[in-house]
């Protein structure tokens, strides 16, 4: 394995394993919780006490494969306490329907918790388009938490629209993480216009090895 493939996704991973072991342990407790067949997801979830019948309900949700699921999906994260469960509601409406979710994946991109914050970023870029990469590229300039924006620049990469490459730009150039420069050049080079590529230049001339290899320097 070459060392660009070895680091492309080397921190979005670290942030994924660690959500997947949250999910692991939270399905495990909602595995222990059993509502009745007649209750709807919605029925279950607003009755529910413990957060992990909560979590169940929102699983039962995705598995219906049911869009209309998603008003109540939106109306239950607003109010609801847990980061886990809110980042699971909107992995839900991704989903059921990503392609007209986007004002709650926005709302989430605002949440205070950065896991909420990461699932929101992931389920903007799952659901594309210019709109999508509009609202990744503004949240790569004021995200607090490097985790979160190495997954704003990896999405806008694989969305791959032009107009995101002035923030992945700003972000290669001055971002203090390393892994957000490495994903920010790695986004400007599968973009591939001449603006990107002239943000590159640049990039061969950072401080660290790998951002300039990434980069195309040496």
């Amino acid at each position: 394995m070459n060392f660009k493939n070895k680091t492309s996704n080397r921190s979005y991973t670290r942030a994924g394993a660690t959500v997947a072991a949250l999910v692991i342990l939270q399905c495990g407790a909602a595995r222990a919780q059993h509502f009745s067949a007649r209750q709807s997801p919605q029925e279950a979830f607003s009755v529910a006490v413990s957060s992990s019948a909560r979590l169940a309900a929102v699983m039962a949700a995705i598995r219906s494969a049911q869009p209309s699921q998603i008003s109540w999906l939106a109306q239950a994260f607003g109010s609801e306490p847990e980061p886990s469960i809110r980042a699971w509601i909107l992995r839900a409406a991704a989903q059921l329907n990503a392609s007209v979710e986007i004002p709650l994946f926005e709302q989430g991109l605002k949440d205070t918790s950065a896991w909420v914050r990461l699932a929101a970023v992931e389920c903007l870029g799952k659901a594309g388009g210019a709109r999508a990469a509009a609202d990744l590229a503004r949240a790569l300039g004021v995200e607090p938490n490097p985790g979160v924006r190495q997954s704003e620049a990896f999405w806008l990469g694989q969305i791959g629209d032009p107009s995101a490459v002035s923030a992945l730009g700003r972000a290669l150039d001055a971002d203090g993480n390393r892994g957000v420069r490495l994903q920010a050049a790695h986004a400007l080079r599968r973009i591939g216009t001449g603006e990107a590529k002239k943000a590159l230049d640049r990039g061969r001339k950072d401080k660290s090895r790998w951002v300039r290899e990434i980069s195309g320097g040496h």
